[in-house]
């Protein structure tokens, strides 16, 4: 078993030290230079700290040299928190405040922003100085002596406070899930990723070290590719792009964008979605594309390693289904518990809680929030047996399938019923016209209102009626030329609220 990712780059250098490993809008870099570049990292580290398991900040653009930073503090048995260079100044000086790294990697793009929110006394390298720096011998002892319980990262999401939380995830949990991936999808070296999600979101997991665990090429797109969905199909077929891991609007959006038609999408074998519900209208539109293509769901948050479960789509899906979430992954267990901390019946809706190998340690120098959400087991009294509570919403169906309904906190009351929010985005995306749409609940107000894009619909209450019952209709539904995504690709809720709610 391995005991680091750092085992993935050194066994993919060693079978093929010239075999490129990533290429991004301005460079590419092979498994030898790769290694070469982040030894040189680690050392430039390791001259300005001697501990091990302690943050170190990597705040750059998305690039060759954002991986080999990762991977440079991983050889000191540090830990790297990719922050998002575009975040609010005083969101970051949050973040940099509540972690107290002593050093940051940028590079000379953003140096000079780096150093006006830096901290004084922190210091601070540039990738692009350390082009000559010899490799300090301390490196590969660092890496002899490292285990899998180590800390790699700390990857910061929104806290219901108002302030971030950084979940930190461990070697062990990313190298379960390589595996647990690598068994479901067979990748392999002569594999071609495209990565989509930025470095400072979890949904870029699978893009690094599915990769790197398989000795394969990773493809990063730029900025103005990403959001042109024709240039995206283009360039996945002019560079035979064989698998991908994207979040579900990305596929959303390329499907309504009606661009598959003019690309040959051959290449592309492995299609794997995680982090929303992908309608099963856009998957339908993708099935029919990619007809021998392996397609699979996975579900999890951030503080399971990017997932916990997945269900590799084997039967045929109406536009009005529900794909399911399938079954847990490998050294993982999943237990629905109802309202009384019991197992949920056949077919009733519990809380999802998980547990095993592909659990985060917590919640950086928060230990309230994280004995909030990790906790004992309540089936459990005899030993500690820690679960994550994931305050989402599952049941099983007739076939033994776990099934994702909503979450706690989208649950609503409404017209005096309990209602899902997820129920009626699902029933508006049941009509042939809608191509996206999201639900949102002004509580203050008692209005559930319906966002919607399409092209032209007439009489949409009276359509929407066939699949909802009177109480759960919208009181309000607002169109939209395009929905509004957050930085990380998934439907921006908050700028929807902000713009269309707040001021209704």
């Amino acid at each position: 078993m391995y005991k680091s990712i750092l085992d993935y780059l050194c066994r993919a250098e060693k079978s093929d030290p010239n075999k490129i490993a990533l290429v991004d809008p301005n460079e590419q870099c092979t498994y030898c230079q790769l290694n070469t570049m982040a030894k040189r990292i680690a050392s430039a580290v390791l001259e300005k700290i001697q501990e091990i398991n302690v943050p170190v900040i990597v705040l750059m653009n998305k690039s060759v040299k954002t991986i080999a930073a990762f991977m440079g503090v991983a050889y000191t048995r540090n830990f790297y928190v990719p922050l998002d260079i575009n975040m609010p100044a005083k969101r970051l000086n949050t973040v940099m405040k509540s972690l107290g790294s002593k050093v940051i990697i940028t590079d000379n793009k953003n140096y000079d922003y780096v150093v006006s929110v830096a901290e004084k006394e922190t210091e601070i390298i540039r990738v692009e100085e350390l082009e000559e720096t010899p490799i300090n011998k301390e490196v590969d002892k660092r890496y002899e002596q490292a285990v899998d319980t180590d800390p790699l990262y700390v990857i910061y999401t929104s806290g219901s406070t108002g302030v971030p939380k950084g979940v930190i995830i461990n070697h062990r949990a990313v190298i379960n899930f390589v595996e647990e991936a690598r068994n479901t999808l067979s990748f392999d070296s002569d594999d071609r990723f495209l990565n989509q999600a930025p470095f400072h979101f979890d949904a870029s997991l699978p893009d690094i070290y599915c990769c790197i665990g398989a000795g394969a090429t990773l493809h990063m797109l730029s900025k103005n590719t990403f959001y042109n969905p024709l240039k995206v199909v283009k360039y996945m077929e002019q560079n035979e792009i064989s698998i991908v891991f994207w979040v579900p609007s990305v596929l959303v959006l390329i499907a309504n964008a009606k661009v598959l038609q003019y690309v040959n999408l051959n290449s592309l074998k492995k299609v794997a979605f995680c982090g929303e519900v992908l309608p099963v209208k856009q998957y339908n539109i993708w099935k029919e594309k990619l007809p021998n293509a392996i397609f699979v769901n996975y579900y999890g948050p951030t503080e399971t390693t990017y997932a916990c479960s997945h269900y590799l789509i084997n039967r045929e899906f109406q536009n009005t289904d529900n794909l399911p979430i399938g079954f847990a992954n490998q050294n993982a267990e999943i237990i629905l518990l109802n309202s009384k901390n019991e197992l949920a019946k056949d077919g009733e809706v519990g809380e999802l809680c998980v547990k095993g190998n592909c659990l985060s340690a917590g919640y950086y120098n928060n230990q309230e929030a994280t004995e909030k959400a990790f906790v004992q087991n309540p089936l459990i009294d005899t030993y500690r047996d820690i679960i994550y509570r994931t305050g989402d919403l599952a049941r099983y169906n007739e076939y033994g399938e776990l099934e994702y309904v909503g979450r706690w906190d989208s649950q609503i009351k409404f017209n005096g019923y309990r209602i899902e929010l997820g129920e009626v985005e699902c029933a508006l995306m049941s009509i042939e016209e809608i191509d996206c749409a999201c639900c949102l609940f002004d509580e203050n107000k008692q209005m559930l209102y319906a966002f919607y894009v399409a092209d032209n619909i007439s009489d949409l209450d009276t359509r929407l009626s066939e699949y909802l019952p009177e109480y759960m209709m919208p009181s309000r539904y607002i169109k939209l030329e395009h929905m509004i995504y957050n930085s990380n690709g998934k439907i921006d809720r908050k700028g929807l609220k902000e713009k269309y709610i707040e001021n209704d």
